[in-house]
C-alpha cells in the first residue's frame, strides 16, 4: 500500500505540473486517490467520474508488457483512460500494439524523437500531449492513423519549421499548440489541410510571415494567436477574394511585432472590418514603420493614410553587363527603395527563381512571379558528367546572388525584379564567359610572329656580314702572285725557285735530316713568302700581279692542296721527333742501369786485390823479421788467411781461407 501512495503521489505531481492539461482537458478535477486495480507499476488518479488518469513508469521490456496487460484489464471497467507514461519512451514504441484504446497519452517532460508513422498502431480518442520533449523536427507522416486526435501539443521543443506533411493524418484536429519553439516558417500546405482547426497558437516563435493562404481554406479558425513574433505585416492573398480563412477568426493576437503600417493592413480591415473587433492587447499592437506611425497603436490609426510607395533607386551591379573569367566567382547585386521595402527575386537564363523566404509572400501575392506551390529557394548546385568541378548560385542574407565556378552553361542574362505591394522593377545583368587560354593564345600567336619576323632579319643581317668578310678577306689575303698567275705568266727562275723549295720539302732527304726547320702552316704565310721573293726577282710584275682579272680558280684549290700536305708533313715530323725522344729515354735508362751494375762490380774486384795485397805485404814483413831475428833460413812454414768476399750485386758475403807454405 505504500508503493502505491508513492506511485499516486508521483502522478499528482506530474498532473498538476502538466503545462496542457489546462488546455487539454481544462473540465478534469481530481476527484478520488487510487483503486486498489491499477496496474503493475502504475498510478492511477480518478480525475471525473468517468475519467481515469493512469501514469505510469516504464523501466523494461519485460515490466511493461505486464503492465500493459494489466491496463487492459483495468481499462475495461472504465469509461475513458488517459495515459502518461514516465521512464524509456522507447519501450513503449515497441510494444504499442498492447495497448488498449486511450483517451489521451500524455508524453511530456520525456525526451521524444519522432519518426514516420510511430503512433500508427495507437488508438487515441482526444489528446497527444508532447510538450517540453526536446523534438527538433516532424517527419512527414508521423501523426498517420491519429485520426481522432482533437488536441495536439507541440509546444516548448525546439522546432524550426512545419513541414507540408508534417501533420497529415489528423483529419479532425481542433486546437495546436506550437508555441515557445524556434519556427521562422511555416508551409503553404503545412495547416491548410486542417478544415476542423479553430484554435492556432504560434506565439512566441521566430515567424517572418503568417498570411490568409497559410491558414485552413475551410475557414474554421476562429483562434489565432501571433503573440512575439518577428512579423511585419498579416495581410490577404489576392487570390482569395472570399477571405474564407480569416472571416470567422474572433481572437487574433499580432502584439509584440514589427508591424509595418502600410497599405498591406489598410487593405486587410478593409476587407473584414470584425478583425479590427478581434485584436487582443490592442495597447501592445503598435506601428513599427514609417516613422509617422512608429509607436503608435494600431486601432488609432487612420487607415486612409495607410500608403505604400513602389520601388524607386534601383540600384544593381554590374550596372549591365560583365565578363567573367571561367571557374571564377561573382556577386550580383540589386538594391531598391520602396515602402514596403521590396523583395528581391532573382531569374536564371534558364528560367529558374531563386529568392528569400521572407520574400515569397509578397512574391506569391504580385500574380505569376511565384506561386503557393513553391517554397524559398535559395541554392542549386550545378554538375556535369564531362566537368570536374561544379557550380553553384547561393542567394545570400541580403538578396545577393553568389555564383561559383562560373563556366559557360550558366552565362547569360539575369533578372533582378525588386517587388512590393506597389509595384515591381526590373533589372537585367548580361554576364559573358571569358577565358585567360583564349587571350593568352592570341598575345601568343603575335609574340611568336614577331620573334619569328625578327630572328629572319637578324638571319639576313648576319648572312650579309659572313658574305662582307668573306669577300674582304679575299681580296686582302689571296691577291697573290701563287694564286694569280698561270703558269705561262711566271718567270722561269721563279718558277724554278718556287718548285724547287717546294720538291725539297717533300723530298725524302728532307725529311731524314732531321732539320728543325718546318714548313709554313697556313697558305697565307706561304703566299706571302713567294710574293716576296717573286717581288725580290721581278719589280717589273708587281702592277700586273694586283690585276683581278689574272687569277685563277684551280690556283686556289692547288694553293689549299699544298697547304694540307705541309700540314700533314709537319705533323708527321712532330711525331717522328716524339717517338725519337721516347726511345732515346727507353735505351739511356738501360744504359743508366747496365754502368750502375759494372760499377758494382769493379768495386768488388778492387777490395778484393786490396786484400791479397794486404796478405802479400804482411808475408813480407814476416820474412823480413824471420831474416833480421835469426839465419835467415826459418824452413818451410805454412800461414792460413781468411778473406771475406762480398758480392755487391747480391749483397752475399763469402769467407775464403787459403794456406800458404814458405820453405
Amino acid at each position: 500500500m505504500g508503493k502505491m501512495s508513492s506511485c499516486a503521489v508521483f502522478a499528482v505531481v506530474l498532473l498538476l505540473t502538466s503545462p496542457s492539461m489546462s488546455v487539454i482537458a481544462p473540465d478534469y478535477t481530481m476527484a478520488r486517490s487510487t483503486s486498489d486495480s491499477c496496474p503493475h507499476l502504475c498510478a492511477c488518479l480518478t480525475l471525473s467520474q468517468s475519467h481515469e488518469f493512469v501514469t505510469c513508469q516504464v523501466r523494461s521490456s519485460a515490466e511493461w508488457q505486464k503492465s500493459c496487460k494489466e491496463l487492459q484489464h483495468f481499462t475495461l471497467a472504465q469509461e475513458a483512460v488517459s495515459l502518461r507514461v514516465a521512464g524509456d519512451v522507447s519501450v513503449l514504441f515497441k510494444h504499442s500494439d498492447c495497448l488498449p484504446t486511450l483517451n489521451g497519452l500524455d508524453l511530456s517532460i520525456v525526451p521524444v524523437s519522432l519518426r514516420t508513422s510511430m503512433f500508427g498502431d495507437m488508438k487515441l480518442q482526444s489528446f497527444l500531449n508532447l510538450s517540453h520533449s526536446g523534438i527538433e523536427d516532424v517527419p512527414e507522416d508521423t501523426f498517420a492513423g491519429l485520426t481522432d486526435v482533437l488536441h495536439l501539443d507541440l509546444s516548448h521543443n525546439e522546432l524550426t519549421t512545419l513541414h507540408p506533411g508534417s501533420l497529415n493524418g489528423l483529419t479532425f484536429l481542433r486546437d495546436l499548440d506550437v508555441s515557445y519553439n524556434r519556427i521562422q516558417r511555416i508551409s503553404f500546405s503545412s495547416l491548410s489541410h486542417l478544415s476542423s482547426l479553430e484554435s492556432l497558437n504560434m506565439e512566441h516563435n521566430l515567424l517572418l510571415e503568417v498570411t490568409a493562404d497559410h491558414l485552413p481554406a475551410s475557414g474554421s479558425l476562429k483562434d489565432l494567436n501571433l503573440h512575439f513574433n518577428k512579423l511585419s505585416m498579416f495581410m490577404l492573398s489576392i487570390n482569395d477574394s472570399t477571405f474564407e480563412s480569416i472571416r470567422n477568426i474572433t481572437s487574433l493576437d499580432l502584439s509584440y511585432n514589427p508591424l509595418e503600417c502600410s497599405c498591406v493592413l489598410g487593405e486587410l480591415f478593409n476587407a473584414v472590418p470584425s478583425l479590427l473587433q478581434s485584436i487582443k492587447r490592442e495597447k501592445d499592437t503598435v506601428c513599427s514603420t514609417p516613422d509617422a506611425f512608429k509607436g503608435q497603436r494600431l486601432l488609432t490609426v487612420n487607415q486612409s493614410d495607410l500608403s505604400c510607395t513602389s520601388p524607386y533607386n534601383f540600384i544593381s551591379y554590374p550596372s549591365t553587363a560583365r565578363s567573367v573569367l571561367i571557374t571564377d566567382t561573382i556577386t550580383l547585386e540589386c538594391n531598391a527603395q520602396g515602402y514596403p521595402p521590396p523583395a528581391m527575386l532573382w531569374i536564371t537564363p534558364w528560367g529558374e527563381k531563386f529568392y528569400n523566404r521572407s520574400a515569397s509572400t509578397i512574391l506569391i501575392n504580385e500574380g505569376d512571379l511565384l506561386d503557393s506551390s513553391n517554397l524559398d529557394h535559395m541554392y542549386g548546385k550545378y554538375e556535369d558528367e564531362n566537368v570536374f568541378f561544379q557550380s553553384s548560385i547561393h542567394l545570400l542574407a541580403d538578396n545577393k546572388l553568389q555564383i561559383s565556378k562560373f563556366r559557360g552553361c550558366i552565362s547569360g542574362t539575369y533578372r533582378c525584379i525588386a517587388v512590393n505591394f506597389a509595384g515591381n522593377q526590373t533589372h537585367n545583368i548580361d554576364l559573358k564567359i571569358i577565358s585567360a587560354i583564349k587571350s593568352v593564345y592570341g598575345e601568343s600567336l603575335f609574340i611568336s610572329g614577331c620573334c619569328a619576323v625578327g630572328s629572319l632579319i637578324l638571319g639576313f643581317i648576319i648572312g650579309a656580314v659572313k658574305m662582307l668578310v668573306v669577300w674582304l678577306r679575299r681580296k686582302h689575303f689571296f691577291s697573290v702572285p701563287i694564286f694569280s698567275k698561270t703558269p705561262s705568266e711566271h718567270p722561269p727562275e721563279a718558277a724554278e725557285s718556287t718548285v724547287t723549295t717546294f720538291d725539297q720539302c717533300n723530298s725524302k732527304d728532307f725529311i731524314d735530316s732531321g732539320s728543325e726547320k718546318s714548313p709554313p702552316s697556313s697558305p697565307t704565310i706561304v703566299a706571302w713568302s713567294t710574293a716576296v721573293e717573286i717581288e725580290d726577282q721581278e719589280q717589273g710584275h708587281y702592277d700586273e700581279l694586283e690585276n683581278p682579272g689574272s687569277w685563277r680558280p684551280h690556283a686556289i684549290f692547288e694553293s689549299l692542296e699544298e697547304a694540307r700536305g705541309r700540314l700533314r708533313y709537319g705533323m708527321g715530323r712532330k711525331m717522328e721527333q716524339v717517338r725519337k725522344n721516347v726511345q732515346s729515354i727507353k735505351e739511356s735508362g738501360s744504359v743508366y742501369v747496365h754502368s750502375i751494375k759494372e760499377t758494382g762490380s769493379s768495386a768488388a774486384s778492387r777490395m778484393k786485390a786490396g786484400v791479397v795485397l794486404g796478405v802479400e805485404t804482411v808475408k813480407s814483413q814476416v820474412q823480413s823479421f824471420k831474416e833480421l831475428c835469426g839465419t835467415g833460413n826459418m824452413g818451410g812454414q805454412t800461414i792460413s788467411m781468411m778473406s771475406v768476399e762480398t758480392d755487391v750485386d747480391t749483397n752475399e758475403k763469402k769467407e775464403v781461407i787459403r794456406q800458404i807454405t814458405f820453405v
